[in-house]
């Protein structure tokens, strides 16, 4: 299995999964739709579904620099400090996670093109989200930040972001 580069294993409920460490090649993995809340050994990956699962974390990976793509939907997240280690990630999926803050350091996700933050308990946005240069795509549909509030985050990111679009 030294080999492997993809790994899909989707709706088994499956509740635990050995450490992947001694798969050096895996690149893709998608393990949506199970019971699990850890995962562990994971290096070199690229793309990593893990959405509809039981994780109150985001998992750190040993190489957090190769993630590009993170689908952690429909999971019951506490927080997601870990996010920002994933520095190089372009695609971020955290849609119905029950998260109520964004960290201040999510402005560290330079490479993000697309953001879902939708169906969460969110009262507010961070300012420095509008340091996020390659921004092009931002949900945060159904949360709990003000009318208000959303229109000023929307005046601001259209004077400094001006191809972002943000879907309400």
């Amino acid at each position: 299995m030294s080999n492997l580069a993809v790994l899909y294993i989707q709706n088994c409920t499956l509740t635990d999964l050995p450490n992947l460490s001694g798969i050096p090649n895996l690149q893709y993995i998608d393990l949506g739709h199970n019971q699990l809340s850890t995962v562990e050994g994971l290096t070199g990956v690229v793309n990593l579904d893990l959405s509809n699962n039981l994780f109150v974390d985001i998992p750190t990976l040993n190489t957090p620099n190769t993630l590009r793509y993170l689908d952690m939907n429909n999971n019951p997240l506490e927080n997601m400090l870990a996010i920002t280690s994933h520095v190089n990630l372009n695609r971020v999926l955290l849609r119905n996670t029950t998260l109520s803050f964004i960290p201040a350091t999510i402005d560290r996700l330079q490479q993000v093109i697309s953001l879902d933050l939708s169906y969460n308990k969110l009262l507010e946005l961070p300012r420095n989200m509008l340091d996020l240069a390659n921004l092009q795509h931002l949900d945060i549909q159904s949360n709990q930040v003000s009318s208000a509030r959303i229109q000023e985050l929307k005046t601001e990111f259209n004077r400094i972001l001006p191809n972002l679009t943000i879907v309400t």
